[in-house]
């Protein structure tokens, strides 16, 4: 694993963070919407949540990069919260993602392992994410590094 490297993400990181969001969106959505979501939705879609978690931020927020021999291969997205339910200052995963040519080595839990760090530092609580209810590898990955499901958030299409 010598040859991955988290490293804190710069505004140079913000294209490949908009196409890993459109990418991380179509494993998010359920198989039977995803062929109704366009390209130019998604990019959209990214766009206006990266102005306005990132360039509008009110709120800490960072991104940290993996890189493979210096090539991306992944990024987490995270910012802070206040809890709905119980007031707490928590951590909030906005966005994880690893290129599929990468996934399986442990990037991923490298990831989250950054972003808990972060959220430590700026003393919350705990460190909260969303997941897609079909995306079972992610599942996986977040069930092994300690996630607990503490919430369902449930659709109904109209």
């Amino acid at each position: 694993m010598s040859d991955i490297v988290i490293r804190d993400g710069t505004e140079d990181d913000w294209d490949f963070i908009e196409e890993g969001l459109i990418e991380s969106s179509l494993l998010t959505e359920r198989a039977e919407r995803r062929g109704e979501l366009s390209l130019e939705t998604l990019r959209d879609q990214a766009r206006k949540n990266i102005e306005r978690f990132h360039r509008n931020a009110k709120k800490p927020e960072a991104a940290f990069i993996a890189e493979v021999c210096g090539v991306r291969a992944g990024f987490i997205w995270v910012s802070t919260e206040i809890g709905l339910g119980t007031g707490e200052f928590c951590g909030w995963v906005l966005d994880i993602y690893v290129r599929p040519e990468h996934r399986r080595r442990g990037i991923g839990s490298m990831l989250l392992s950054k972003a808990e760090e972060w959220a430590r530092k700026q003393n919350a609580g705990s460190l909260w994410l969303n997941a897609g209810a079909e995306n079972e590898a992610a599942l996986a990955l977040y069930r092994h590094e300690g996630f607990k499901v503490e919430t369902v958030h449930m659709s109904k299409r109209l």
